[in-house]
């Protein structure tokens, strides 16, 4: 969008639009104040769409698919309530007491996060029920740009002294994803505290590439929502 102008999905989406729905075009170019309001609008999955008030939640979520992608999840999920309950959007309990159980020290555990999760409360209880939740005995940090050092540092001090190090957001700092791999690759199980847990998250995404010693992370994918299938 730039100024009152308002960029529909691209030149593909665009057409794909214009033949499913004949004469959106003409109506979004002729009704910019009213497609701008939703454009511009926190809930737009919530509104009625200006050429077709009427229109059903699936004709709703076409065509924010076009305007507004950043909302097609939030308008799934509410499609799944309203039509098998919301039961069906609720992500299943993660078991990491199970998850941890299982897990080794040569091995980082990976949740692999949908939008509006967070394992971090859940994973604190496990910490504090087996001892491991002073400063002393877990280090967490989100990652960033410039937290190499200081991620780097904690986990140091974790393969030596037997700490949790929980690295959150692994997304969002993609060109340090290869120097934690090696880190990962050199752990020595011979030589590691038995006691030590790597623990990270990410969201799927391109920008997060898996590398070979994060493919082989115990994965504990934390689903979108069982309805948004």
């Amino acid at each position: 969008r730039t100024g009152s102008r308002i960029a529909v999905g691209g030149a593909t989406g665009s057409v794909e639009v214009g033949r499913r729905v004949p004469g959106i075009h003409n109506h979004v170019k002729n009704n910019l104040s009213k497609w701008k309001t939703l454009f511009d609008s926190k809930k737009p999955h919530r509104m009625s769409l200006p050429h077709k008030p009427s229109a059903t939640a699936m004709e709703k979520m076409c065509l924010l698919r076009c305007f507004r992608q950043d909302k097609l999840i939030p308008a799934m999920q509410d499609f799944v309530v309203e039509f098998l309950g919301e039961e069906f959007i609720r992500p299943p309990t993660l078991d990491l007491d199970a998850a941890f159980e299982d897990s080794s020290p040569t091995s980082p555990l990976l949740f692999v996060l949908s939008p509006g999760s967070d394992p971090f409360v859940e994973l604190m209880k496990v910490a504090e029920s087996r001892g491991f939740s002073g400063k002393d005995k877990l280090f967490s940090i989100s990652l960033g740009q410039g937290q190499a050092p200081i991620a780097t540092k904690g986990i140091e001090e974790g393969l030596k002294d037997g700490t949790w190090v929980v690295l959150q957001n692994c997304h969002l700092y993609p060109s340090w994803m290869p120097a934690l791999e090696k880190i990962v690759e050199n752990i020595d199980p011979e030589e590691v505290h038995p006691d030590f847990r790597l623990w990270l998250t990410a969201m799927p995404t391109d920008k997060f590439p898996m590398y070979s010693a994060l493919i082989l992370a115990a994965r504990l994918s934390l689903p979108r929502h069982t309805g948004d299938k």
